[in-house]
């Protein structure tokens, strides 16, 4: 079976494309948790899947909701709406998982809407999600499609900017951040 991950570089989703404006893009997935977007880079996405049963872990992290069997792995699943607010992101039958995927790691994420590829502008000097997006930029809608917010400045380390696309503020994430933070794993 083909992932996420291989259609994206097949399709030369690894090098920033540019918009009619001039600007580098790189393809993002976008997820929604209650009511705020995120997008991860597609690259880190292996596959989204329907709500699998869950099977919660004792002493676990409130944001860890527990552990799913997806195509005979165990994946933990997370909670981005708990990770930043404490409150649970709303369960709906249409509900999904967005597997992520950092180094040897995968954790998969929560969400109740997707979006599917969306060209998101790249950081200014850096790729989206790498982590070195220091959050100068002004504010959102500044340099036309994008703004940022950096993640310090929200005390969220795991959040590497903030895009405005298509009347949506997205949250880009920086994958292995989130993936770190999420399952207390040290650099």
């Amino acid at each position: 079976m083909t992932d996420l991950r291989e259609l994206v570089e097949a399709a030369g989703g690894e090098r920033p494309a540019p918009t009619a404006a001039g600007a580098a893009t790189t393809p993002c997935v976008g997820l929604r948790t209650g009511g705020r977007w995120f997008a991860l880079e597609a690259a880190t996405i292996g596959e989204v899947v329907a709500l699998p049963p869950i099977t919660r872990v004792p002493a676990a992290g409130s944001h860890v909701l527990g552990v799913a069997m997806l195509r005979s792995r165990l994946v933990p699943i997370v909670d981005l709406d708990r990770m930043l607010t404490g409150i649970a992101t709303p369960r709906s039958e249409r509900g999904r998982v967005a597997i992520v995927r950092a180094a040897a790691l995968e954790l998969g994420v929560v969400a109740t809407e997707t979006r599917g590829l969306l060209e998101l502008p790249v950081a200014d000097g850096a790729g989206a999600g790498d982590g070195t997006d220091d959050g100068a930029a002004g504010p959102e809608g500044a340099s036309g499609a994008s703004g940022a917010s950096g993640g310090e400045r929200e005390g969220v380390p795991w959040i590497a900017r903030e895009v405005q696309h298509a009347a949506i503020l997205y949250a880009v994430i920086d994958a292995p951040a989130l993936v770190r933070a999420a399952l207390g794993v040290a650099r």
